[in-house]
């Protein structure tokens, strides 16, 4: 290879690595650094080095970037011929870097140090550079080893300098005054320097992510925790996957130990818990191993002690004194190098005040799936009825009493006892199906077949491969007991909906019914679908259960099977109220059987809230909520939340229904049911982001996305298409969000995974808009790609017979078709785009349900399309086609009342005007837009009418009148 093919392979590693977070480049720069050493080429190396201690510094590994910063240096103070101005700025500034963080590590003496900074104060005076940026290194040496209270005087001389060209950017600047002032105390002060950063006005490497974590302590001790936790949250998405930003993680995970938020606090512990063991810089280590401490010293006042932490990286933690001592002692062994190094007790003494023994804070007000909820509501799943048993009946019972046991479950409640009846059977288990192989007890092989068969699917853990072979287990045992017909249920499940053989089906329900058994007969009907819809075979259905014979005496769960099958044929609005009465008939106990009072209350309240009864809808369900509360049937709790949710989102009362789904998901994650706490999640994340809360809505996406990761093996309570079909809408919001929260390439990623989920489901409405979100966000970096999601896009979108979608797309796809290939391929784009719209537009001309449904004006459409392609002609300087194709649309489109459409028409044809000299135009299109802004009340579009005129003259060197344009014209025109 030539040593140039070497530079062209340098330059591409370099432009590749810097579009990747800074722990992602130090690789392949340190290969870019090795190439260009081994041609000899200087300043490739110098220019490599310099990008190369960028990633080093803020990719978490300062440690290495002495050494690249001193050849650096070097050739500097050499004046190394290959130097440039800009190179020269670059090793000036990191300059600053390294003096900062030669402090963080104990190894290095004072003395070294303050040698590093007089080079830095040398170097900086003989460049002309002014005193501030050695004055701030000044006091940030002796508060990083003295403290900010025996710093007071260099904090008051770096701040008394003006800033100058090598100063750091003025958010960091304001950051680091406000860390001063919220160490004395002064939260409030501390806040208003902060606060550029906090509205994203100013931003850098650091920031806003390091002015977010500290202003959301600030406001903690202000105890304002609406505003903690906003600030919280927002920080968290900004420092979260940068390795550099541990300090930030550290005061983040400090928060939430002070605030309660503990469950917050260990998800931001498993997500960075390799750099809380081991992190370069040793006080930044010191601090992430304080704050973890500190959180898991509260977990432990909680009593959460045993728990166990699965971290990012797979390694399961576990909860204790141990690891609380391992934390604080590591912690402390570090502060005291510190404190030798620096000649005092410094750290140490903070390390305890302000971590290890900082006080509690008012509790931080997270929304629920942002960091689990169990801590906002902990149903603990014990029935109070005197009928459920008991933890100690379960663990004595042998494999005799097991049904009868999971008999009284199911019929008096207790999330407790089904826990304890499935661990009790995992015991018993193995051992009573071995003893049944070679038993000839029919009964005995019918308990254990049925404890098989009912007690494993208590667990929500199940998957589809452990539940068939528990049923060919079950079959087998019933069907070895002596009695054939005893396995016929198991078998007629299995056809129906694992092997989808309707014609075997069709053959065991009829040697079912032949039995005459209700109980199996009941069992088969349950698994047997009925057309709701039909009141044929409603009634049909009816007439068979009522012939049955089971009365309010009847075994406990063919009662229990009747009243479900009886609701479910008795739906149709004309019967459901009498089916209420009938079913509650056959359960003289209200609290008997919680699965049927959850399907008679839903019931209830689907036809009282469509009846418009909504009190009494509200009612019922309120009393569905206190009823499973008391029995302790946890799963139906949050499914009744949940719906007590959806009602007051219905009555406009968000707060309420905010609160009713925080109690629905951690009745869900008590529950194990992943379904249900994925619905509910989702059903938060919209409300919050129809809020506008956009960073909670986002977190709480990002964990439920967490838990549908489709497996090989599926759960038996969730089946790969219900997920597909979930995942698909939670990447859709979470593509949206990441838009609105411009984290462009989160959205893309997202977004690319949905349309996926979208076509596999065969949606191509939503694959399309998922594809228009990709193109969108690559137009910017990649236009040809932009330009293939957009077309995959269109195609989808003309799928599903989405004109209107077809047509934004199709715009869309113009300019990435002009940006990838030029103006012709753009025009043939937007000739596309034409053809869509006239397509729409003659739909609507025909179709009087979509005309009035779409209430689209044909006229303005075509024009808002033709303008498309007239801007698309001004971007590539054809101005005179442009101003031809143009022509009267801006008073057309006026014509058609829309002001703000033929405003934004006049500014381009004012524009265009310009471009071509026709300044008598171009200056009756200002005015007619500056008369538009006027009638709309819009000060700032008149502002920017009159500054477009201002600048036009100021640019053709007539200063006098550009004055005086923009002096009569910046303002509405008073009468």
């Amino acid at each position: 290879m030539s040593d140039e093919d070497i530079r062209d392979r340098i330059i591409q590693l370099h432009d590749t690595a810097i579009q990747r977070p800074y722990a992602e480049r130090i690789a392949p720069l340190r290969q870019a650094v090795e190439m260009a050493d081994e041609i000899g080429d200087e300043g490739l190396g110098i220019a490599m080095r310099l990008a190369f201690v960028s990633a080093l510094v803020f990719g978490g590994r300062v440690s290495e970037a002495f050494v690249p910063f001193a050849w650096l240096v070097q050739r500097y103070d050499a004046d190394s011929p290959a130097l440039t101005d800009r190179y020269r700025f670059r090793i000036l500034w990191s300059n600053k870097w390294m003096v900062d963080h030669a402090t963080a590590y104990p190894q290095i003496p004072l003395d070294q140090i303050e040698a590093l900074l007089a080079d830095m104060r040398r170097r900086y005076a003989a460049a002309g550079i002014g005193p501030e940026p050695v004055a701030h290194c000044t006091y940030k040496l002796a508060s990083s080893t003295r403290g900010d209270d025996s710093a007071a005087a260099e904090f008051a001389a770096w701040t008394a300098l003006p800033r100058c060209d090598m100063s750091d950017c003025q958010v960091c600047s304001s950051r680091g005054q406000a860390s001063y002032w919220s160490g004395q105390g002064q939260y409030e002060r501390a806040l208003e320097l902060l606060a550029p950063a906090l509205r994203g006005d100013a931003t850098c490497a650091e920031e806003p992510g390091s002015s977010l974590s500290l202003a959301a302590v600030c406001a903690a001790e202000l105890g304002r925790m609406d505003e903690a936790a906003d600030y919280h949250l927002r920080a968290w998405r900004e420092i979260r996957d940068e390795e550099g930003r541990a300090s930030d993680v550290a005061r983040n995970i400090l928060l939430c130990a002070r605030t309660g938020a503990l469950a917050r606090g260990l998800e931001l512990l498993a997500y960075r818990w390799e750099q809380v063991r081991e992190f370069d810089a040793p006080s930044t280590s010191m601090n992430l191993r304080a704050a973890a401490a500190r959180l898991i010293g509260a977990c432990l006042a909680e009593g959460m002690a045993g728990q166990r932490l699965l971290t990012r990286s797979g390694e399961e933690i576990v909860i204790d004194e141990g690891l609380y001592d391992e934390l604080s002692g590591q912690a402390l062994d570090l502060a005291a190098a510190f404190d030798a190094r620096n000649g005092n007790d410094f750290e140490s003494t903070t390390l305890r005040r302000g971590y290890l023994e900082a006080g509690p804070l008012t509790p931080l007000p997270l929304a629920p799936g942002v960091a689990g909820s169990r801590s906002v509501f902990a149903p603990d799943g014990d029935s109070q009825h005197p009928l459920s048993p008991t933890a100690d009946e379960i663990a004595g019972a042998g494999v005799m009493d097991l049904m009868g046991l999971f008999d009284r479950v199911v019929r008096w409640g207790g999330l407790s006892a089904e826990r304890a009846l499935l661990a009790r059977w995992r015991e018993l288990r193995e051992k009573a199906i071995s003893q049944a192989d070679i038993s000839d007890d029919p009964d005995f092989l019918e308990q254990v077949a049925l404890a098989e068969l009912n007690i494993t699917g208590l667990d929500p853990d199940l998957r589809v491969s452990a539940e068939l072979e528990s049923n060919e287990t079950g079959i087998r045992l019933l069907q070895a007991s002596g009695g054939p017909d005893r396995a016929l249920g198991v078998e007629y499940w299995l056809a129906m909906t694992i092997t989808h053989d309707q014609e075997r089906a069709g053959e065991l329900l009829a040697r079912i019914r032949a039995t005459g058994s209700p109980g199996r007969i009941l069992s088969a009907l349950n698994h047997t679908p009925l057309d709701a819809d039909s009141p044929e075979a409603c009634h049909q259905r009816r007439e068979e259960l009522l012939a049955l014979g089971v009365t309010p005496g009847s075994e406990p769960w063919e009662r229990n099977a009747l009243g479900h099958l009886l609701l479910q044929a008795g739906s149709a609005p004309d019967r459901v109220r009498s089916t209420w009465d009938e079913v509650e008939s056959y359960f003289p106990d209200p609290d008997e059987f919680p699965s049927i009072r959850q399907h008679l209350g839903m019931s209830r309240i689907s036809t009282l809230w469509n009846a418009d009864e909504r009190d009494e809808a509200m009612a019922v369900c309120d009393r569905l909520i206190d009823y499973h509360t008391r029995m302790g049937t946890v799963g139906l709790l949050a499914n009744a939340l949940g719906q007590r949710a959806l009602m007051s989102e219905a009555r406009e009362d968000a707060p309420e229904a905010e609160r009713c789904y925080q109690m629905a998901l951690a009745a869900a994650q008590a529950s194990g049911k992943r379904a249900v706490m994925t619905d509910v999640r989702w059903d938060l994340a919209d409300l919050l982001m129809r809020q506008g809360r956009n960073v909670e809505a986002i977190e709480i996406v990002e964990h439920a996305l967490a838990d549908l990761e489709i497996p090989d093996d599926p759960f038996v309570s969730w089946s790969p298409d219900k997920m597909l079909y979930q995942r698909a809408n939670l990447l859709h919001m979470g593509a949206r969000l990441c838009e609105a929260l411009g984290e462009n390439d989160r959205a893309v990623s997202l977004a690319r995974r949905g349309a996926a989920d979208a076509q596999q489901l065969d949606a191509p409405g939503a694959a399309a808009f998922l594809l228009g979100i990709v193109g969108d966000g690559l137009r910017a970096s990649d236009a040809v790609e932009s330009l293939r999601a957009y077309t995959q896009a269109a195609e989808q979108a003309r799928a599903a017979g989405d004109e209107m979608e077809l047509l934004r797309l199709q715009r869309r796809r113009m300019w990435a078709a002009a940006e990838a290939d030029g103006l012709d391929a753009g025009l043939a784009a937007h000739a596309e785009a034409t053809a869509a719209g006239q397509a729409l537009c003659d739909r609507v001309l025909t179709d009087t349900e979509f005309a009035e449904r779409m209430n689209i004006d044909t006229e303005l459409t075509m024009l808002d399309v033709a303008v498309d392609r007239v801007r698309l002609l001004a971007t590539h300087r054809a101005y005179d086609q442009a101003l031809t194709e143009l022509g009267d649309a801006p008073e057309q489109i006026l014509a058609h009342g829309n002001e703000e459409f033929a405003a934004s028409a006049h500014d381009l044809r004012a524009r265009i005007r310009l471009a071509v000299n026709d300044e008598r135009g171009a200056f009756a299109d200002i005015a007619a837009g500056m008369e538009l802004a006027d009638r709309m009340q819009d000060t700032g579009l008149r502002g920017e009418f009159a500054a477009l005129g201002a600048n036009w003259l100021d640019g053709e060197g007539r200063g006098d009148e550009a004055e005086q344009f923009w002096a009569a014209n910046n303002g509405q025109q008073q009468e």
